[in-house]
């Protein structure tokens, strides 16, 4: 009995000396219907995350990053025409910078080779992957995308929601010199992109 006891009291101490060590992470509340908003394309959200610093953007969870995202690209509205609105890169590359408190700053495209207009330069908070897809659940709102339309041309757009057929962008000068919210099917997708490559950022 005394032994069982002696066992159950070293459980305790050692349960308590791993909670004492274990770090905390301070972060923003999940707001309500984030994932509605993936599913209805609405770009709605119920809630405003605190905008972070650059120091807690890499503490926070994934989720929180692509929300932050998402909320900095609602306060921009179809039609709005201001700084960087002419330039899809430098428009979405804005829209980072501000969301993450200045913490991440998407990088150049490479504009030579089988990747031209596709794919950026090296940046270790900016994850790419390249693949084929037969719906969009590979695609998440808040990730951004690179791609080379089948003109030549680049284009840079942030994913605001996605369905399994259909994905909703939020870009600048797809529409000249405005912010643009569109969608594509996947079989518009294959017939408008050639190339592209998705990034998550971290």
């Amino acid at each position: 009995m005394l032994s069982i006891r002696f066992t159950l009291l070293a459980l305790i101490l050692v349960g308590i000396i791993i909670l004492a060590g274990c770090e905390t992470v301070d972060l923003p509340n999940r707001p309500i219907g984030n994932e509605s908003t993936a599913e209805n394309g609405s770009g709605e959200t119920s809630a405003i995350l605190a905008a972070p610093s650059a120091a807690q953007w890499h503490s926070y969870p994934q989720w929180a990053r692509n929300q932050l995202i998402l909320e900095e690209c609602a306060k921009y509205p179809n039609n709005y025409v201001g700084t960087h609105t002419d330039n899809c890169k430098d428009w979405v590359r804005d829209r980072i910078r501000e969301a993450s408190g200045g913490a991440v700053w998407i990088p150049s495209t490479i504009t030579s080779g089988y990747w031209k207009n596709a794919r950026w330069k090296y940046h270790q908070y900016c994850i790419g992957t390249s693949f084929c897809f037969t719906d969009f659940g590979w695609f998440s709102p808040g990730e951004v995308v690179q791609m080379r339309l089948k003109s030549g041309g680049p284009h840079t757009a942030i994913v605001e929601w996605v369905t399994p057929n259909t994905i909703g962008w939020v870009d600048a000068n797809w529409k000249a010199g405005k912010v643009y919210r569109h969608s594509m099917s996947v079989q518009q997708f294959h017939d408008q992109i050639e190339c592209f490559t998705k990034y998550m950022i971290k």
